[in-house]
């Protein structure tokens, strides 16, 4: 095989070529077993490791061992009688070289099996090179297929597609199991009593980050070891921050939301006065207006979401409260104030973690933030989206899998069918009229058809109660509620995804861009297509007297058949999820404010994430992420509490999805 053809691999090919002149005499004849020709006829001799063959004229000593994989993949029963040896030969056509050596003979384009057996042997990879060569028009392609058709092997329409994404759009997201590390709060005990908790609960694999960083100096948590896109999960018990009206703004040298951070390269202060660049913003707000009621009871939240981070090497994280938070007097710390009325105290790992998790693929991610140009008073009932410039959007080698589409920027349409983790936080209010005693106002993420017709519909992204207990507040107590949108969907070809306000609800201009106080935006939309080979799976849960899980990982199920569940559902006093296998898996997912403002996932009874919302104030979803560690047999419960006891049976109230990390 001329090195022109060669695959770009270090693996050596044993594809001879001898010139067409010294193929010798053709003839059809039965041939004898290799093991005639041996002294003892009874003694096991292994095949030879090389079958000769001539190929259409054309001299070919191929390995027994690749003629064994092509015998794997082909429904051709020639190619297993020829590469199970002579006792497997019967009347074939064969030719004798001019020094005797017996060649089966094929009546194919010696080039075009060639390609066939590189094809056999490299996969994808020598598909990338042939169609960066020649084009996905090109011959040899075509030829390809042919030979693929002649010899039945299957899967080169799939590879050929798969390897046309690539291409086009970059490489599909994947995670490994050693692609993770966390680092989480610890609870400080003394005489048996937690009076306190501190960043020292370190997780996963140390050359990603670690909690020891280089210049004790900064008040970093975790320093970042190697430079890549990671899959952030954010978690920090905390206060809601006083609420302002909806066209005030708060000072450029505070941040009402808490943030995880990144250290600049010196420790030195911004303009702001900030010590460090946010890269996640998210908080909640208190809208009461005695302030000894907040300084008393103030409200606690769990700032918690799921983002796509760019982090390089030396980075050090960091996180921090919000301000414009009441402290009582002689408290001067958030965390004390956290510590004091906190629930988790003894679980503190449960309620703050840092966890990054590196993403295979990343040139596949795109993110969108929500455009706002109308007056702060408006009430949109659907979300503008305008392509982020942070991160991801600025330097683009590929076709982005998703985009706004032409005409109509509310809606994101998919170019490629598939799964895709879909990540983001959109923030809403109440409007000033709407009809209170018989609906619920509420925010629902919708997948649609490229014609229009509903796929899939999450309907509490965001869900107020209906009834007269918002009627009486002031407008300024309705301001703003953020919910999560994090998710794994199936998306068809040119089918799009909307956010959309119902009921009464209406969008909010806060966090939106362009921003006027120059602080990150707060309300985004992260799409990335996962890698076909990943597993995944997603329940949606219900209300029916308890909470209830069924399986619903796509469009009517029909994605479904090319993924086997990771759990069963155990439908007992409390519904869980059992696992079929034993694996490790990131899980996101979402549960309705109206279940209850305090939220928990357990496996095997065991806490794994805490979650809490302002009571009688937060309306958004809870955020449950995390990396959770399975043996088949062990099971996955939600816990909840202080709802408002308002939901109706079978109201979809939230999912839980999973993707397995590969090994």
């Amino acid at each position: 095989m001329s090195d022109a053809h060669s695959p770009k691999a270090t693996k050596k090919t044993h594809l001879d070529h001898i010139s067409p002149s010294n193929t010798g005499t053709l003839k059809k004849r039965k041939l004898r077993s290799t093991n005639d020709d041996q002294p003892n006829p009874h003694a096991i001799v292994p095949p030879r490791p090389i079958v000769p063959l001539n190929v259409g004229g054309a001299i070919r000593n191929v390995r027994r061992s690749l003629l064994n994989d092509l015998c794997a993949s082909s429904g051709n029963p020639l190619v297993c009688d020829i590469a199970l040896g002579g006792s497997h030969w019967s009347e074939v056509p064969t030719a004798t070289d001019a020094d005797g050596t017996v060649r089966v003979y094929l009546d194919r384009d010696a080039d075009a099996l060639d390609d066939l057996l590189r094809y056999v042997e490299y996969g994808k990879l020598f598909l990338r090179e042939l169609i960066d060569a020649n084009g996905v028009g090109g011959n040899r392609l075509e030829r390809l297929r042919r030979e693929c058709d002649f010899f039945t092997v299957d899967g080169l329409s799939a590879d050929i597609e798969d390897v046309q994404d690539r291409i086009v759009f970059g490489e599909a997201v994947s995670f490994r199991s050693d692609g993770w590390f966390s680092i989480a709060g610890q609870s400080i005990l003394r005489d048996d009593e937690v009076v306190g908790w501190r960043w020292a609960k370190a997780s996963g694999n140390q050359s990603l980050a670690s909690s020891s960083v280089t210049n004790s100096k900064k008040p970093a948590i975790a320093e970042v070891k190697t430079t890549g896109t990671y899959l952030v999960l954010f978690s920090l018990h905390s206060v809601a921050v006083d609420a302002l009206a909806p066209t005030q703004q708060y000072k450029e040298s505070h941040d009402e939301f808490c943030h995880l951070c990144v250290f600049h390269e010196e420790l030195t202060l911004t303009e702001c006065g900030h010590w460090t660049y946010p890269l996640i913003r998210c908080g909640a707000f208190d809208y009461r207006s005695d302030t000894e009621v907040r300084q008393r009871d103030p409200l606690l939240f769990t700032a918690a979401c799921v983002e796509t981070i760019p982090l390089r090497k030396g980075n050090q994280l960091y996180c921090s409260h919000g301000t414009g938070v009441q402290t009582p007097p002689g408290m001067s710390k958030i965390g004390d104030l956290v510590k004091e009325h906190s629930e988790f105290s003894e679980n503190a790992e449960c309620a703050h973690f840092i966890t990054l998790i590196r993403m295979l693929g990343a040139e596949s991610v795109v993110k969108w933030n929500v455009h706002w140009e109308e007056d702060p008073y408006d009430e949109p009932s659907v979300v503008k989206w305008t392509a982020s410039n942070i991160g991801f959007s600025a330097s683009r080698n590929f076709s982005p899998v998703a985009s706004l589409d032409s005409e109509d920027d509310t809606k994101i349409r998919f170019k490629k069918a598939g799964y895709y983790m879909i990540l983001g936080r959109v923030a809403a209010r109440l409007k000033k009229i709407y009809n209170f005693e018989y609906s619920h106002p509420a925010v629902q993420f919708e997948i649609h058809a490229h014609d229009g017709a509903p796929l899939q519909i999450n309907p509490g992204v965001i869900s107020y109660p209906c009834g007269s207990a918002l009627q009486n507040r002031p407008y300024n107590e309705k301001m703003v509620d953020y919910g999560p949108i994090n998710d794994i969907v199936y998306a068809e070809s040119d089918s799009y995804v909307c956010v959309r306000a119902v009921r009464g609800a209406c969008f909010s201009p806060h966090g939106t861009v362009p921003s006027t106080d120059e602080k990150i935006p707060t309300q985004s939309l992260s799409a990335m297509r996962l890698d076909p080979a990943m597993r995944v799976d997603r329940y949606r849960i219900a209300f029916q007297d308890n909470l209830t899980f069924e399986r619903a990982i796509g469009v009517d199920h029909i994605s479904g058949k090319e993924q086997l569940p990771l759990f069963e559902v155990v439908q007992c006093r409390w519904a869980v999820l059992r696992a079929t296998k034993d694996f490790q898996c990131i899980v996101i997912g979402s549960l309705s404010s109206r279940v209850g403002s305090i939220a928990s996932l357990k496996k095997n009874d065991e806490l794994v994430v805490y979650s809490q919302l302002c009571k009688d104030s937060g309306r958004g979803s809870h955020c449950l992420s995390g990396i959770i560690d399975l043996c088949e047999g062990d099971f996955i419960e939600l816990g909840c509490r202080n709802g408002d006891g308002m939901f109706n049976y079978d109201c979809n109230c939230g999912h839980l999805a999973f993707v397995a990390l590969v090994s």
